[in-house]
């Protein structure tokens, strides 16, 4: 007999309040434009959508990296720096 432990989480801990840790690099966007900061030079930088398709990537160069995305793209993407995810809304 296996047991599961599930963990009740509250309801605004939700995909509309995305919240990042990970304090080794920063996202953000400008329209179609996501920037990732704070990424090792030469680090490859990649954009997924939740169902795994890549949506953009590019390698960091000067702790930066840039990657342009469809316009137009909506939603939660996750974003993928050296072997790190974290979750980003577009909104």
């Amino acid at each position: 007999m296996h047991f599961v432990f599930i963990e009740e989480v509250p309801i605004e801990v939700g995909i509309n309040q995305v919240q990042s840790n990970a304090k080794d690099f920063a996202v953000s966007n400008m329209g179609n434009v996501l920037i990732v900061q704070g990424a090792k030079d030469g680090e490859r930088v990649c954009a997924y959508t939740l169902d795994g398709k890549l949506i953009g990537s590019s390698f960091s160069r000067n702790g930066s990296a840039s990657l342009s995305l469809e316009t137009g793209l909506e939603g939660i993407v996750l974003v993928k720096v050296g072997q790190k995810v974290v979750k980003y809304s577009l909104n």
